[in-house]
């Protein structure tokens, strides 16, 4: 490795060489005794040439919750150089380091030198992210050579899964405002075995389905055949998660999106506790072929693909959503004439885009309960207190109102601000108004 000498150090030992070779030459005991000093520095500056050697041993968790907090281990060794080490350790981003530090500092002298780092950090946001390398500048003691920057490479990720409420029905305090069947209706659960008929393929029936023989047996077309089964008597639910631009207002780790996700995760876990059918879809871009959707079923397996789902999904900014509902979508709900509820945050710029989309879903048999996020509480951390009263009570509720007319009559539609509510009390609202 090539080694910036600095000047002044070359100096030096050209100074100590005139010094070592003069007291050979001397006849003087007090400078043959000047010989030594040169021989020592010398021995200094090789020991310190010699390569700084330092490695990181990491103690990081791979999985956190949302607002939970862990500790950050990291064990520094250094068996090279002579010097002082400035290292900052790894984060991520989302993330506030409630306690210690993730900065320090090493002196690393001739014996081989160790150090435990601890600090705590907390996840604000969900997400998988990866941690930051560690950077280290080394400052040699004598100056020997300039101070080096270095890299030491983690190659870890966090796994940051959504904080959700454990909904009960005791939380449930009012009777649900939608009535309820005293027999299951046969069309609302899943498929058994019972064969009922044969009808064409629609995108989103299982490949499994699909009937082979009856197809080769029909030459004149080029379309598939599909086995239709009777269906068991569990209800069916359907979360649709909104992506627009208009999910963002606020703050990367408190927006409309951001507070969504675990009401959608904590409804999902009760439903499926219940045995009910959960699927989800969610709005996607023009410029997207296809969005992410999962089709309802019940169980466990269920609820961890809608958390794999919701763990990496983003807004769309920018005008650029596409509200109509796809084939899949439409297909599943004329089959199991689902509640589907529908999580948004209406503005002017989409009430009458939301409002078409949510025609199109009662059209294609959808119960529908929209929920309409409300930022007031978000925003008013960014203005005066004073402008946030006027504002909330003459314009934003006067307009929502006004929006709210666009909308069918068989629409319905609840407010939630997340500021003032908590998930718990949203999703008991909710649950009233799509019969939980």
């Amino acid at each position: 490795m090539i080694k910036e000498w600095s000047k002044q150090l070359i100096t030096i030992v050209l100074l100590a060489g005139f010094v070592a070779i003069f007291a050979l030459l001397a006849t003087e005991k007090t400078i043959i005794l000047g010989i030594f000093f040169p021989i020592i520095f010398v021995f200094i500056i090789i020991y310190t040439v010699k390569d700084e050697d330092i490695s990181l041993t990491f103690d990081i968790p791979n999985r956190m919750k949302v607002g939970d907090e862990a500790l950050f281990h990291i064990r520094i060794k250094s068996s090279g150089g002579f010097g002082l080490f400035n290292i900052s350790l790894p984060t991520f981003s989302e993330m506030e380091i409630v306690e210690g530090t993730n900065v320090c500092l090493m002196f690393k002298s001739i014996k081989e030198r160790s150090k435990d780092v601890t600090y705590k950090i907390k996840a604000t946001r969900r997400g998988i992210f990866e941690l930051t390398d560690s950077d280290i500048t080394y400052i040699p003691v004598i100056g020997m050579v300039r101070k080096k920057k270095i890299t030491v490479k983690t190659s870890k990720t966090i796994e940051v899964v959504p904080a959700i409420s454990m909904l009960k029905k005791s939380q449930f305090q009012f009777r649900s405002k939608v009535i309820k069947p005293r027999i299951a209706i046969s069309r609302l659960g899943p498929p058994s075995t019972d064969f009922e008929s044969i009808r064409d393929y629609i995108p989103g029936d299982p490949y499994k389905t699909i009937n082979w023989k009856a197809t080769a047996r029909r030459n004149s077309q080029d379309k598939l055949l599909v086995n239709v089964y009777e269906r068991e008597g569990m209800k069916t639910f359907i979360f649709i998660l909104d992506r627009g631009s208009n999910m963002l207002m606020g703050t990367t780790s408190q927006n409309p999106l951001e507070y969504s996700i675990p009401l959608i995760l904590s409804g999902a876990k009760y439903l499926t506790s219940k045995g009910s059918n959960v699927g989800f879809w969610e709005t996607r871009a023009y410029t997207e072929p296809k969005s992410s959707y999962i089709q309802p079923s019940s169980g466990g397996d269920t609820y961890n693909k809608l958390q794999r789902i919701l763990i990496r999904v983003e807004a769309v900014k920018g005008r650029n959503i596409k509200y109509k509902p796809d084939k899949a979508l439409s297909h599943i709900i004329s089959e199991t004439l689902p509640q589907v509820m529908f999580i948004t945050s209406i503005n002017s710029l989409n009430y009458a885009a939301i409002a078409e989309f949510s025609s199109a879903l009662i059209s294609a048999g959808a119960r529908l309960t929209l929920m309409d996020i409300l930022t007031q509480g978000i925003s008013a951390k960014f203005r005066r207190e004073d402008l946030i009263g006027l504002f909330q009570r003459k314009v934003i509720k006067g307009a929502k109102s006004e929006f709210y007319k666009v909308f069918p009559t068989r629409c319905s539609i609840i407010q939630w601000e997340p500021a003032a509510e908590s998930i718990g009390l949203a999703a008991s609202r909710l649950a009233m108004l799509a019969g939980w």
